[in-house]
């Protein structure tokens, strides 16, 4: 993975996404689910993401670092409890709800989860 994942357009307020990166992501079923997750019902924790399950959680944890590194998801802290992080989509990533699903906007693709 590269230290560049995302550049700001000049002019714009969008996101280039380094379009690798992105389809990297996308390629595992699991984190396309917790992509939707997120998309769907917000802000949660690993385990709720990974669907309970200690050895889901620690997949699931790692599949959240790399959707961290990628500049699609961000940590934020959790005020019911103190100990779990909460893991959102980064305010970059363009999610429109619409009746079939949620939709993904990358400019270079558009993802219908």
């Amino acid at each position: 993975m590269s230290n560049s994942k995302m550049a700001p357009v000049p002019g714009a307020n969008e996101v280039q996404w380094d379009q690798n990166e992105i389809y990297l992501m996308l390629s595992d079923p699991m984190r396309r689910g917790m992509l939707l997750s997120m998309a769907r019902k917000g802000p949660n924790t690993a385990t709720v993401l990974a669907g309970g399950g200690v050895k889901r959680t620690d997949s699931a944890l790692k599949h959240l670092v790399c959707l961290r590194a990628a500049g699609l998801v961000i940590t934020k802290p959790n005020p019911n409890d103190g100990r779990r992080l909460l893991y959102a989509l980064s305010p970059a990533v363009s999610v429109t709800l619409t009746e079939t699903g949620a939709v993904i906007d990358f400019v270079f693709c558009v993802v219908r989860l």
